[in-house]
């Protein structure tokens, strides 16, 4: 058995009262093992061995296991994924340097998430930070380390600022309207993401049916465009061509292999989708980014009373509670907004 020195290659001894005996070296003291079978002696070697190794794994730094996580995990994670886990994993490695998995307890866990408070992190970011955290013990325990999850002791902080994406304002959406630009008012009536408008061609164009159909996305590695699959299944699906866009659309010329928005029909590189975005926002004076015309289709689907299982599907929610706290955040405004209007009638009418 590795890491344990047996002594002798001879069967093993049988005592009087019949049980069998083996004498071996732990960390270099003598031990002796017992048993009423040679099976029993032989589990109990393996035991012994496995012991040795958690102990072994468990003084290990926790930085290492950080490591181990983090190259297993990038192989079942999509790139923007990875891009997105890159500087929470940095952080995590370095103000954890030095210690070892074992010693790390929920105070020095706690202590961690007050200090990225303290830096005004939003929700999002520090959570990014504590699933580095809860994932790496987590994957420890799953390789017999003797540890218990430190992180999962503590929870995230209360009052953490969360990062919100305003919608866009009436006039913003007239603004982009008059622009008759056509990947912002794509972006603006169909709700894509900008990955997945990046990605459509004009064969997922039906005009006699009056559908687009979503099932890829554009992907960038080295500033050089792939094609791949959406964010998730729900990502798949079939959107309605709706009237203002397909004015937009009737006059293109293409081949229905070429890219909707490309040079020379292919995907556009990284680079060359920024200088497209910063070009439409310097001719019409807007400061806005493109999810947030992904909130603005989501609203203006509230607003004509699509139901939330719909909006859902047309939007490529994996989950309903998405759609359902937009759609619950827009009902909320309307209600102050009618307050206000109430308040503002009746002191009038005093």
């Amino acid at each position: 058995i590795t890491g344990i020195a047996i002594e002798g290659v001879e069967m093993l001894k049988r005592r009087a009262d019949g049980l069998y005996q083996k004498k071996i070296y732990v960390d270099g003291k003598p031990k002796i093992i017992y048993g009423k079978t040679q099976k029993e002696i032989t589990q109990k070697l393996i035991n012994l061995e496995n012991e040795r190794k958690a102990k072994q794994a468990a003084g290990e730094l926790f930085t290492t296991w950080v490591d181990r996580w983090w190259e297993y995990h990038q192989g079942h994670i999509k790139y923007n994924t990875i891009e997105s886990y890159k500087r929470p994993v940095a952080d995590v490695l370095e103000y954890f340097s030095g210690m070892t998995i074992q010693e790390i307890k929920p105070s020095d866990i706690k202590c961690f998430l007050e200090d990225l408070e303290s830096k005004k992190y939003s929700r999002q970011t520090v959570n990014l930070r504590y699933v580095v955290l809860c994932k790496t013990f987590d994957f420890a325990i799953e390789h017999d380390v003797d540890i218990s999850n430190a992180a999962r002791a503590i929870k995230l902080p209360k009052g953490l600022p969360k990062t919100t994406r305003e919608t866009l304002t009436p006039d913003e959406i007239a603004a982009v309207q008059n622009s008759r630009n056509l990947f912002a008012n794509f972006l603006l009536y169909t709700g894509c993401r900008r990955n997945e408008a990046l990605a459509i061609q004009y064969k997922d164009i039906d005009f006699a049916k009056k559908t687009i159909t979503v099932n890829k996305a554009v992907l960038w590695i080295n500033n050089k465009p792939t094609i791949t699959s959406t964010k998730s299944a729900s990502g798949n699906r079939i959107i309605p061509l709706l009237s203002p866009l397909e004015e937009l659309l009737k006059d293109q010329k293409y081949k229905k292999d070429d890219f909707l928005f490309s040079i020379n029909g292919e995907p556009v590189e990284r680079k060359q989708a920024r200088m497209m975005w910063d070009k439409f926002r310097k001719e019409t004076g807007l400061n806005i980014t493109p999810h947030q015309f992904r909130h603005a289709f989501i609203s203006i689907m509230y607003y004509a009373g699509i139901d939330v299982k719909t909006a859902q599907v047309i939007a490529g929610h994996s989950k309903a509670d998405v759609t359902l706290n937009i759609y619950t955040h827009l009902a909320n405004n309307q209600h102050s907004a009618a307050r206000q209007k109430l308040n503002d009638f009746l002191v009038v009418k005093k």
